[in-house]
């Protein structure tokens, strides 16, 4: 399954823009791609739309890739910008990438692009997880925020340590009489406190909060009328996140009309003063209820609040008799007795019949088995919280208890609202913490000392500490490798002069040991100009680690290929001329000869060092094979035969095959390869014998599944596994097992390409390998194949000397043995021939004798004028032109393909032999495929 890819290209030169395009379409990518050259078309684009990446070319005729940056920057800051040059120094590069570019590469090294492109857009995804997830602690904050302004019974102020005032919420202007405007940046005591007894208990009151952590006291205090009232005053310190004092906050409620109800109610005095101060719901629902009980004698009383919404009353508590049985935890609004009239009245309902009240469900009145009920709305300002109601047996409630109660509700409202907005603010700040402390990120906080003030759940479990081991007793400096410590100190100074560090990769250890790679972004903490520590976000990079060294390999891997592709075509065609030659020569020896011997020896040894140039192709997947529709359970019984001449008897075989009939587009041969080199490699991890067993089965792949193996797309597949009991692989060598020529049997034993063969072969097949071992428990090898559509097994046609001919043959070769060997044996068999060494020698030939030549034999690889394009050309001249190709290898694995697909008449692998290649030319020329 292609990536999809929205691509804007800055470039002036049409190829250039292709050739990038191309790159990420061979990794996988499906581009949808614009070019623009300028600055007006640049910007128009990012007008009209958005892109998942950006190239750019650092020169441009009118405009430059720094100058693109620069203004995209200023528009988005997370998308990809990669710039592309020809040349770019040293001094440039860094230029570019402090101006904002994600990376740069060279024109002649654009196989860099795809693995920096998909570094990229990996980076800029968690940036935008980031920044959501900032953008989720911002909307916590404001949240708190606006809790703390919206409060109407508390008036809030905040200082700083001077005492400078920094909040002042609208409760606090109605109170005091100031607005914020006129109070934000003074000092309370040049506002509030004029009197120098009134300074003196302030400064008293603030060495209370910072011995003991509160103060807490009612106070005296004229309105801005200048009426007296009695103010409850709560001051507490504000900490930061590593404990110490950043300033103060006072909450102020005027209690005026709240002390005057006290003093009505003597004997409530102690109890209505802890509810005062208490801002607990749940005890605060209770005490309110044990109050009620007081100021009105009853049987019980019941407290019911509406919801969030406004829309349900729920009973949230019970005092007296039958208090259990009164508290269901929620009922519909008609089934509350009193307490919805109350609400909707807003206020007073009494009933002294409950049972014969019309207003009242006959299933409520039952519930409670009371005579009378009075429910009263909890008002605070506009908003209705809910209803307090009271019951008893038989006795009416008379106008005293009335008014009496209706006085204290409106106290136990203010206590109830009060207490309802701590516990919102409370919920906010446990959100925030879970935020903080399930963040898939570390995050840690040190002091100026570098010891550890605070860390969250997430890096204590990678680290395997709890909180009481590290707080305030180990600096992080203990926590990292020895080799990374003398650095950390070097970029703690660095962050004392900058005020940040930037993706710094450093070690850390685990409590038992582990090692694992870090990732650190860190922000300096000030206090009154002084470095006070820092803030640090850290990410665990293992898993990404490992990625960049699984794509090192593939890299590898696929330069050693690329290397090996060009080897092979020269040794294709020395061989195609060795074994030529050998048998040109056989042909005019007497078999009895002793030099026709040893030129069978010659051929015999040329036919070897052919299948090592094919191993070495199927290594580096530049050798397509000849593929067909395969059924497995068939194929490998066959191959499991011809084990039984490899394995000894002291191996124990087993086959392990799915019923199903699985098919898979598959080269027999390369298959067979496949399954040869591992069950070899098998057998020699178990010199004292043992059990190797071949499996086959389907299996239906997920994307999670591929996301851990990037050369598969979710499906289905056929699994074979070669599993054995053998010695196992160490693993300081299992990353190495697939490089070629690396072996750890004797001189000898083995060439090291056996692996690599394997690895390339289901590269090309469209498929994955893994390789999973043990020492001393063994080896598995696991291979995914893709399945095909159910399909018939092809019948090898068996070779036979095919008849020469008369016909004009142009032979196109650019290696000079190879285009004489050609031409002696096309001779031998007949033919005349015209010979070219390159493709525009070869059209002047065949302008100058088109009407003669009956084929082209066309070499896909050549100076000058390569074969694909030689072909098209010849093809313009006459279509009817019959083209037989020939190739030592195939570059893209479907360039041959797209010529046949175009007409070509056959294809010739290298190196070939004398009947194979009188075969293909007679085949050529009797086919009707113009």
């Amino acid at each position: 399954m292609s990536r999809e890819l929205r691509l804007l290209i800055l470039e002036d030169d049409p190829h250039d823009a292709e050739l990038a395009v191309a790159h990420l379409e061979k990794a996988g990518y499906s581009c949808q791609w614009e070019q623009v050259e300028t600055r007006q078309e640049f910007l128009a684009r990012l007008e009209a739309a958005t892109y998942d990446l950006i190239l750019a070319d650092y020169n441009l005729p009118s405009f430059d890739g720094l100058t693109a940056l620069k203004l995209f920057r200023q528009r988005d800051p997370d998308t990809p910008f990669i710039l592309i040059s020809g040349t770019l120094g040293e001094e440039r590069a860094i230029e570019s990438l402090k101006a904002g570019a994600t990376d740069y590469v060279l024109k002649d090294r654009l196989s860099r692009l795809e693995p920096i492109v998909a570094r990229a857009l990996e980076e800029a995804r968690e940036r935008r997880r980031r920044r959501r997830a900032e953008e989720e602690l911002r909307r916590a904050t404001n949240m708190l925020n606006s809790i703390l302004t919206s409060a109407t019974e508390y008036a809030i102020v905040a200082t700083d340590l001077d005492f400078r005032i920094i909040h002042y919420n609208p409760a606090a202007e109605r109170l005091f009489g100031y607005t914020a405007q006129e109070v934000i940046g003074r000092k309370i005591p040049d506002v509030h406190l004029r009197k120098e007894t009134q300074r003196e208990r302030f400064a008293r009151a603030i060495q209370v909060v910072e011995r003991e952590g509160r103060w807490e006291h009612d106070l005296e205090w004229k309105d801005p009328q200048g009426s007296p009232r009695i103010i409850h005053m709560v001051v507490m310190p504000m900490r930061d996140e590593m404990g110490a004092s950043v300033g103060y906050i006072l909450f102020a409620q005027d209690v005026t009309e709240r002390r005057r109800i006290e003093r009505m109610f003597s004997q409530l005095q102690e109890q209505t003063s802890q509810l005062v101060g208490e801002l607990r719901t749940e005890q605060l629902y209770q005490d309110v209820l044990r109050a009620a009980h007081l100021i009105v004698p009853a049987d019980a009383a019941i407290l019911s609040l509406l919801d969030e919404e406004g829309a349900e009353l729920q009973y949230l508590a019970a005092e007296g008799e039958r208090a259990e049985i009164l508290l269901p935890r929620a009922r519909p609004l008609a089934s509350l007795g009193l307490a919805p009239l109350a609400v909707r009245e807003r206020t007073l309902v009494q009933s002294d019949d409950l049972m014969n009240d019309s207003r009242v469900s006959r299933e409520y009145a039952e519930h409670v088995n009371m005579r009378v009920e009075m429910a009263i709305p909890l008002i605070k300002g506009e908003r209705v919280l809910g209803a307090l109601m009271v019951l008893r047996r038989d006795e009416p409630f008379d106008e005293n208890e009335r008014r009496a109660l209706t006085i204290f509700a409106n106290t136990a409202a203010g206590l109830i609202d009060s207490a309802r907005l701590y516990e919102r603010a409370r919920q906010a700040e446990r959100r925030y913490r879970d935020l903080y402390e399930n963040a898939p990120d570390g995050y840690y906080t040190v002091d100026a000392q570098g010891v550890v003030k605070e860390m969250n759940a997430t890096m204590l479990k990678w680290l395997g500490y709890h909180h009481e081991e590290l707080l305030g007793r180990r600096r992080f400096e203990e926590l990292l490798a020895p080799e990374s410590r003398e650095r950390y100190r070097r970029l703690v100074e660095r962050c004392r002069g900058h005020g940040v560090l930037e993706n710094v990769e450093l070690e850390l250890v685990s409590r038992e040991g582990r090692r694992f790679p870090v990732r650190i972004n860190a922000t300096a903490v000030w206090r009154e100009g002084n470095y006070a520590g820092c803030r640090a976000t850290v990410r665990d990079i293992t898993r990404e680690r490992e990625l960049e060294a699984q794509l090192l390999q593939a890299q590898k891997l696929e330069s050693l290929g690329t290397l090996v592709g060009g080897i092979a075509h020269d040794f294709n065609n020395m061989l195609t001329g060795i074994l030529g030659f050998t048998q040109l020569l056989m042909r005019q020896v007497e078999p009895q000869s002793p030099i026709y011997e040893g030129l069978g020896r010659i051929e015999v040894l040329g036919e070897r060092a052919a299948d090592m140039i094919r191993q070495l192709l199927a290594f580096s997947r530049q050798d397509v094979g000849e593929k067909r529709r395969l059924m497995l359970r068939p194929f490998l019984k066959e191959v499991g035969k011809l084990l039984e001449r490899v394995i000894p008897e002291n191996i124990e075989l087993l086959l392990n095959l799915s019923p199903e009939e699985l098919w898979v587009e598959a080269d027999p041969t390369q298959l067979q390869q496949v399954i040869m080199n591992l069950v070899v490699n098998a057998r020699d991890a178990m010199p004292e014998g043992g059990r190797l067993q071949i499996a086959m089965a389907p299996v239906n792949l997920d994307e999670a599944f591929c996301r851990a193996h990037p050369d598969l797309q979710p499906g289905r597949y056929v699994r074979l596994g070669v599993s054995d009991t053998g010695v196992g692989i160490p693993e300081e060598i299992r990353s190495r097992i697939f490089d070629p020529f690396f072996t750890t049997k004797e001189v000898g034993k083995g060439t090291g390409l056996g692996l690599p063969v394997v690895y390339g072969i289901v590269k090309n097949h469209g498929g994955a390998i893994e390789v999973q071992s043990e020492v001393g428990k063994g080896t598995t090898v696991h291979i995914w194949l893709p399945l095909a559509e159910r399909g018939a097994v092809g019948e090898e046609t068996a070779r036979t000397e095919a008849p020469g001919g008369t016909e004009t043959i142009l032979l196109v070769e650019d290696e000079p043995s190879v285009l004489e060997l050609g031409k002696m044996a096309l001779e031998h068999l007949g033919y005349r021939v015209l010979t070219a060494e390159n493709g525009l020698e070869a059209l002047t030939i065949y302008m100058a004798h088109r009407d003669e030549i009956a084929l082209v034999i066309l070499d896909m690889v050549m100076p000058r004028l390569g074969g694909p394009e030689t072909f098209r050309e010849l093809k313009r001249i006459n279509p009817s032109t019959r083209v037989l190709l020939a190739t030592g290898y195939d570059t893209t694995q479907t360039a041959a393909q797209a010529l046949l697909d175009e007409g070509a008449s056959g294809l010739m692998r290298k190196p070939y032999q004398i009947h194979e290649l009188a075969q293909a030319v007679r085949a050529a020329l009797e086919s009707s495929k113009l």
